[in-house]
This record gives C-alpha cells, sequence and structure tokens, in this order.
C-alpha cells in the first residue's frame, strides 16, 4: 500500500477505499433485503428446522478478515475481487459446512444400513426357506425309497403267492382225481361185493343201464 510520510494513504487510495465500503453495504443491503423476502415467504411451522447453508468463499474470507481486523487486507481483497467481478471472472464457489456434509454422510451411512438390514433380513428368509424345502426334499426323498422297498417286496410276496396258487391248484387237482379213483374203488369194491352177495341186483342193475355195470364204473 502506498502510503505518505505521516503514515496516511494518498487520496486514490482512499477513494478506492471508500467507494469499496459503498460497494460492500450496498452488497449488504441487498443480501439483508432477500433475506427479508426469504423469512416473509417461508411458512412458520411448529418445529422449524434450521438448514445450514454452505458459506461462499469471499464471505468466508471477510468475516475471517474482520474477526482478525485486518481491515486493509480486507479493504485490498475487497478492490481485487470486485475488479475480477467487473472483469466477468467472478463465480459463486461454496465452501461445503462440515456439519452439512457429515449430516449428509451420516444419512447415507443410515440408508445404506437399512438397506444392508432389508438384504439380510431377505438372505435370511430366503436361506431359511432353502433350509425347509431341501428338508421336504429329503423327505420326500426317503419316502419314496421306502415305498419303493416296499413295492419290491410286495411284489416278490405277489409272485411267490402266485407260484404257491399255482402249485396249490395243481396239488388240489391231483387229490380231487384221487379222490374221485378213490370214490370209483369204493363203489367198484361195493357192487362186487353185492354181486358177490346178491347175484339178481347185479343182473337188474344191469338190465336197467343197459350193460354192464362194472364196466361202466371203471
Amino acid at each position: 500500500t502506498i502510503m505518505t510520510s505521516e503514515g496516511e494513504l494518498l487520496p486514490w487510495r482512499r477513494d478506492n477505499k471508500e467507494k469499496d465500503r459503498k460497494c460492500q453495504r450496498r452488497k449488504e443491503t441487498k443480501w439483508r433485503r432477500k433475506e427479508t423476502k426469504w423469512r416473509r415467504t417461508v411458512t412458520p411451522s411448529r418445529n422449524p428446522v434450521v438448514q445450514d447453508i454452505p458459506e461462499s468463499v469471499e464471505d468466508f474470507l471477510r468475516n475471517f478478515l474482520r474477526k482478525l481486523g485486518l481491515t486493509r487486507t480486507l479493504s485490498l481483497f475487497e478492490l481485487e475481487w470486485h475488479s475480477r467481478a467487473r472483469g466477468g471472472g467472478g463465480g459463486g464457489i461454496f465452501v461445503p459446512d462440515a456439519l452439512t456434509h457429515r449430516q449428509a454422510l451420516l444419512e447415507k451411512l443410515e440408508a445404506v444400513r437399512g438397506d444392508a438390514e432389508q438384504l439380510r433380513k431377505q438372505v435370511l428368509t430366503a436361506a431359511q426357506s432353502l433350509l425347509r424345502m431341501q428338508q421336504e426334499s429329503d423327505y420326500h426323498r426317503q419316502q419314496h425309497r421306502r415305498l419303493s422297498e416296499q413295492k419290491h417286496v410286495l411284489t416278490g410276496d405277489c409272485k411267490q403267492l402266485q407260484e404257491q396258487l399255482q402249485d396249490s391248484e395243481e396239488a388240489l387237482k391231483r387229490l380231487r382225481d384221487k379222490h374221485e379213483a378213490a370214490l370209483r374203488t369204493k363203489t367198484l369194491l361195493g357192487l362186487q361185493k353185492e354181486r358177490a352177495q346178491r347175484p339178481g341186483l347185479t343182473r337188474t342193475l344191469e338190465q336197467m343201464y343197459g350193460g354192464p355195470i362194472l364196466e361202466k364204473l371203471t
């Protein structure tokens, strides 16, 4: 900064400083008007939520220099900043607030935890369903194996019974033939005995049957 021997700023420097102060006051007035208008448009609620608006870089530097009492540095910063803004190089650069950024990260973390918990529950439910299906499959497999074994045993028993039935029918036929033969023999013996005892009865029977009765019985 160019100063005189008495430690005062040169006139053109004082003019620039005065212009910067006026510009700063106009800017602050404009900002207060916008803030007042914004407050009027916002409907008050029972539980108002205070949101942390990210602070711009230039406002942060102004507040920082003003708190430290660096008025000359603040004036030079305002001069160079407005010169740059008039030249088209200004821009709204925001410094993210640490609390806001932390809150956003916490919300994302909570959302991820919720998704992970939901996914864990779904995986657990799917695992339980799979285990139940495997148990049911094993049970049905065992039942099928048991029924197959029973079917094999019953098939063998049925085949054996059929063979026994066939053998029994053949044995029954042989017994029936023997019984009939025994009856014929018994009848023949009885007739022979009657013939020996009653010759006249034999002739009567031969006349009734039209031939020798013994030949017909044999």
